[in-house]
């Protein structure tokens, strides 16, 4: 087995959770291209056998989540799940928030949350919190692509935001609530984009079968048939080069930079740069 899982993760499991599900499931090597927090929802793409060699390359995707928070209360996990560290009644405008999530688009950096597992100096940031230790929290940057108000009803803003991979929501909502002068936690988070994947072609645990895999060699549409002179090039894993290939089918396919070439019952995925073709991995048996 060897290909892509979209899943619909519920509140309550961790992302660690669903991986190991589904790899006693199918019994193979799983991985996965971003985690959740637990009591976030939404899209898990995951993937498995050979597709795992992959990971990199879906992790630096886009994502696109719909959120919820709450003005007038922190927390310090910064989310609904947190001890309440403090309140307040101050009272936002709907034109005051239009003006924050207009100015934030761009390249931001935002505080890691403490409880997060961020590592610093060996050790993840929420086992410093647990055990009472001080620590210089860091900054990290972020790319807004784009956010928007889907509604406003105070103490509750609910909103859309695209950003960069590795971006935490949690800290988004404190950036938002601190450039407002206030303070505020997340009380709902829900991925619905993950790079070219959609939450509406994900499926829930309990519907989860080899049938709703979408196989590797389908997510490649581009493809290269190789010279026999270049047989052994394929066979031992090394690069190629235009001087190697007879004939490139190019599609205006979701993974552009991915090509496979077919040798017997074995097929090769390689990555485009420039006029070069990386090797990447090999699945036998078109399985």
């Amino acid at each position: 087995m060897n290909g892509i899982l979209l899943v619909d993760k519920p509140v309550g499991l961790t992302s660690h959770d669903v991986v190991e599900y589904v790899r006693k499931l199918f019994k193979t090597k799983v991985g996965h291209s971003g985690t959740l927090d637990p009591f976030a929802t939404g899209l898990l793409v995951l993937l498995i056998g050979e597709a795992t060699k992959l990971s990199s390359f879906f992790t630096q995707e886009k994502k696109t989540y719909i959120a919820t928070m709450q003005f007038g209360m922190k927390t310090d996990t910064l989310d609904i799940t947190g001890k309440v560290l403090m309140k307040n009644n101050v009272f936002i405008k709907t034109s005051e928030v239009e003006t924050v999530l207009k100015n934030l688009k761009g390249e931001i950096e935002l505080f890691v949350p403490l409880y997060s597992a961020k590592k610093v100096k060996g050790k993840k940031l929420y086992e410093y919190a647990r055990e009472g230790i001080d620590i210089e929290i860091p900054r990290m940057k972020s790319i807004i692509y784009n956010i928007e108000m889907i509604n406003y009803c105070y103490p509750y803003l609910t909103f859309r935001v695209e950003c960069s991979h590795g971006t935490y929501i949690r800290s988004l909502a404190e950036e938002i609530a601190r450039r407002l002068d206030t303070i505020a936690t997340l009380t709902m988070l829900r991925r619905v984009k993950s790079g070219r994947f959609d939450v509406s072609s994900s499926f829930t645990l309990d519907l989860i079968s080899r049938k709703t895999m979408v196989p590797l060699k389908s997510l490649i549409s581009n493809e290269i048939f190789i010279k026999e002179s270049a047989y052994k090039k394929v066979v031992n894993g090394n690069p190629l080069t235009l001087k190697d290939i007879k004939e490139i089918r190019q599609s205006n396919g979701v993974f552009a930079e991915f090509y496979k070439t077919q040798l017997s019952d074995t097929f090769f995925v390689y990555q485009r740069v420039d006029d070069k073709f990386k090797y990447l991995l090999k699945v036998e048996n078109n399985r």
